[in-house]
């Protein structure tokens, strides 16, 4: 089925080598298919047709950002904004400027994606990621309760609930929200259940140490 998508699309760019659309169609499929450096050079060229609409360009972002491509994707993003303001353009600002460690400039961007767009539970746990990660825990704290509220059943929020309370020694409560996050298939759960067992003997050694 899904080749036949790919012949379809190829051959509506032969029919039509001036659609736009159909470019964009065809680097859809690349995609969804992880082909991220197709999917860019066919997103490229429907931009070179019609550089209005702002999902192409929204998507050439996100491939060159999964492509390491960071400042290229940074350009786009901006891009957008300068069209218009969109959540998902400032979700991937936060996200590039994460990946090039400017800690600020993506928790900057992540609060406006929020502002933006207010059950955006992705940049609630992201934002809290940052926040965790510049040592302000009661903040990164308040954002994954916050995602939790939209969306109780999201593994990673789990999983970032129980590194934060590890952190702060708070380690039974970290054991509580690692279980739930394997409960909830986290994608890492194999590794995440050897933890928690490594955890649980750390704790009974010290009660029995003390």
């Amino acid at each position: 089925k899904q080749i036949n998508y790919f012949e379809l699309a190829k051959k509506k760019i032969k029919d039509s080598p001036k659609d736009a659309k159909a470019y964009f169609e065809l680097a859809m499929q690349y995609k969804k298919q992880n082909d991220f450096s197709s999917a860019e050079q066919y997103l490229d060229q429907s931009l070179q047709l019609d550089g209005r609409p702002i999902t192409p360009l929204l998507n050439l972002a996100i491939v060159q950002q999964k492509q390491g491509k960071l400042d290229l994707a940074i350009s786009n993003y901006q891009r957008i904004l300068e069209k218009k303001e969109n959540a998902d353009a400032y979700f991937g600002l936060g996200f590039c400027y994460f990946k090039k460690n400017e800690l600020r400039m993506a928790a900057d961007f992540f609060s406006k994606a929020i502002a933006k767009r207010s059950n955006f539970v992705d940049a609630y746990i992201n934002l809290g990621a940052v926040l965790e990660r510049m040592g302000d825990f009661s903040k990164a704290m308040e954002n994954y309760k916050r995602a939790l509220q939209y969306n109780p059943l999201n593994a990673r929020i789990y999983y970032n609930l129980g590194v934060l309370h590890e952190k702060e020694y708070r380690l039974e409560i970290a054991i509580d929200c690692y279980n739930r996050a394997v409960e909830l298939n986290y994608l890492r759960k194999e590794e995440l259940l050897i933890k928690i067992e490594k955890m649980k003997k750390f704790i009974m050694e010290n009660k029995n140490f003390n």
